[in-house]
C-alpha cells in the first residue's frame, strides 16, 4: 500500500518531514513516500468566523444538532475574533491530488495525502474524495484544540493515519459517512460536531467495539490495520508522556544515532532536533562533557572539536573548516554565544521550555552544561 504525502506552499517543510518520519516510525505494509514540491492551488478565497461557536463548528449534510456544552474540554489556546482564514473548497483540494498524480504517473491503486494550513469550505480537519484515495489534512490550528506546548506532528499524523484506516474499512465515502457517530464516545469514528472533541479521540486512540466488529467482519489487511493501529497507539502513548512529563519532571530519552549523530527525543516518536554542523558540534562536545566546561576552556578541547565539525560538515576547503572551528573556541568571538542561543530556540521550539531546560547548554558559575542526567542518554 503505497502513501504519497505532499504540501500546499503554507505548511512547513521541517513539519511536513517530521510528519513523514513519524508514520515511518511504525513499519508494515504501508511505505509512505514524500515529495517536497509546493503543491499550488487556486481559487483561495476568505472566510470570517464571526465566534468561537462558528469556528468550532463542522459543516456537512450529516444530521447532527450542535451541542457545544457536550464538547471534551481543554485548556486551549484562545483565538481572538472575528477571525479571518484563507480557505478552498474540498473540489479545490482534491484538484491538487489530482494534478500531482497526473504529473508524478501515480497509480490509481496509490494513496495522495496533501496536508495544507488552509481551511476548507466545510470547516473539517481532513477529508477523502468519492475514489477513496485522495485525502487531504489540515496542519493549522491544533495548538487551539490541544495547548499552546502541542507537538503538532502528532495530531496531524492521527488525522493522515485515521484517513487512511477508513479507507480499509469502507468502499465509499457515503458508507463512510453513515458509519460515523453522532455522539463523541472517544472512538475515531466520532463526527467530532465540536470541533474541540478531536482531543477526546485522539487520547483514546482506538476504535469502539461496534466499529472493531465491522473491521472483524470485513475483507481487510490485517497487517495494514495492525500498523494503523500501532501508529495511534504510538501517537496516544507520545501525548500522554509530554502532557505527563512536566508532572513528573522526567525529559524523555534522547538517542544519539549513527555516524553523523543524528538527535532522536525517543519517548516523542524519535522526534528529530535539526541542529547545523555548528550547533550539533557545540551540543555533541558538552552531552560527552557531562561536567561542564568553561568558555575560555574550549580551546584546550580544540582537536575533539574539529573533528565533530568535520564529522558534520559538508565543507571540502580545509581552510574554511579551520576558520569555522576556530570562531567557535574563541571567547572573545560572539560566534559561540550565537550558536548555543540558537541551540535553545531550536529545543524550545520542538518541546517547550520546560523540558527544553534539559537538553539545552546553560552556564552556572562559569561552567557550561548540559543538566541532561546522562542515563537517559543512549548512542547508537
Amino acid at each position: 500500500m503505497n502513501t504519497f504525502l505532499i504540501r500546499t506552499p503554507g505548511v512547513d517543510l521541517v513539519q511536513f518531514n517530521n510528519v513523514l518520519n513519524l508514520l515511518r516510525g511504525f513499519p508494515g505494509p504501508v511505505s509512505f513516500f514524500s515529495n517536497e514540491e509546493e503543491n499550488i492551488a487556486s481559487e483561495i478565497t476568505e472566510v470570517t468566523w464571526d465566534d468561537e461557536e462558528t469556528f468550532n463548528r463542522p459543516l456537512e449534510s450529516i444530521n447532527v444538532s450542535y451541542c457545544p456544552e457536550e464538547s471534551f474540554h481543554v485548556d486551549y489556546e484562545p483565538y481572538r475574533f472575528p477571525r479571518v482564514e484563507k480557505q478552498l473548497t474540498w473540489e479545490d483540494l482534491f484538484e491538487v491530488c489530482l494534478e500531482f498524480r497526473h504529473r508524478n504517473g501515480i497509480s490509481e491503486n496509490d494513496y495522495v495525502v496533501l496536508l495544507t494550513d488552509l481551511g476548507n469550505d466545510k470547516n473539517w480537519f481532513g477529508g477523502i474524495d468519492e475514489s477513496m484515495r485522495n485525502i487531504f489534512v489540515q496542519t493549522a490550528h491544533w495548538s487551539h484544540f490541544f495547548g499552546s506546548h502541542v507537538d503538532e506532528r502528532f495530531p496531524i499524523t492521527y488525522e493522515v493515519t485515521a484517513w487512511l484506516l477508513r479507507t480499509q474499512m469502507f468502499k465509499t465515502r457515503e458508507e463512510l459517512s453513515n458509519a460515523m457517530h453522532r455522539e463523541a464516545i472517544g472512538c475515531m469514528m466520532d463526527f467530532c460536531k465540536s470541533k474541540k472533541d478531536i482531543v477526546l479521540k485522539m487520547r483514546t486512540a482506538d476504535l469502539c467495539i461496534d466499529c472493531l466488529d465491522f473491521l472483524e467482519n470485513g475483507v481487510v489487511s490485517r497487517p495494514i490495520i495492525q500498523q494503523f493501529f500501532e501508529t495511534m497507539d504510538g501517537i496516544r502513548r507520545n501525548l500522554m508522556f509530554r502532557e505527563r512529563s512536566a508532572f513528573l519532571k522526567r525529559p524523555s530519552s534522547i538517542e544519539i544515532n549513527g555516524y553523523n549523530c543524528r538527535i532522536l527525543l525517543s519517548d516523542l516518536g524519535n522526534l528529530e532536533v535539526s541542529l547545523n554542523p555548528k550547533e550539533k558540534t557545540l551540543f555533541i562536545f558538552f552531552l560527552r562533557h557531562e561536567n561542564g566546561v568553561k568558555l575560555p576552556e574550549l580551546v584546550d578541547h580544540l582537536p575533539e572539536i574539529r573533528s565533530l565539525y568535520c564529522r558534520f560538515s559538508r565543507l571540502s576547503d580545509q581552510q574554511r573548516i579551520e576558520d569555522a572551528v576556530q570562531r567557535l573556541v574563541d571567547v572573545l568571538d560572539d560566534n559561540q554565544q550565537q550558536v548555543l542561543s540558537r541551540i535553545r530556540k531550536k529545543f524550545r521550539d520542538l518541546v517547550g521550555q520546560s523540558m527544553a531546560e534539559y537538553y539545552t547548554v546553560e552556564v552556572e558559575t562559569g561552567t557550561y552544561t548540559i543538566a541532561l542526567d546522562r542515563k537517559f542518554v543512549t548512542y547508537t
